[in-house]
């Protein structure tokens, strides 16, 4: 399994989303952040699972969506020594999540 690593901008991104939809209905918030969360690292052991992002240099970059958000990862390392960044989390139709804080 690929140890699996938030980058501080994807926490940001992911308080934000809970903070946003609490507003309105805080155990939605809760279920939802709560659900990106166990996505993400369930990546750790399918690491190539998301798509690659189209238009960005870097190739190794990709995301996954889930539900109306996406989120952008890279998998870095070697072979025998992965490690899974989280890079950003954001609504589908936020095009910034995964070119932002790359």
């Amino acid at each position: 399994m690929v140890q699996v690593k938030w980058m501080p901008g994807a926490i940001a991104d992911l308080n934000e989303i809970g903070e946003y939809i609490a507003r309105d209905d805080p155990d939605a918030a809760d279920r939802v952040t709560q659900r990106i969360w166990d996505v993400a690292h369930g990546l750790g052991r399918l690491p190539r699972k998301g798509y690659p992002v189209g238009g960005l240099e870097e190739e190794e970059i990709r995301q996954l969506d889930v539900g109306s958000y996406r989120i952008a990862y890279r998998v870095v390392g070697s072979p025998k020594a992965e490690m899974l960044e989280i890079l950003a989390v954001a609504h589908a139709r936020q095009q910034r999540a995964h070119r932002k804080r790359v």
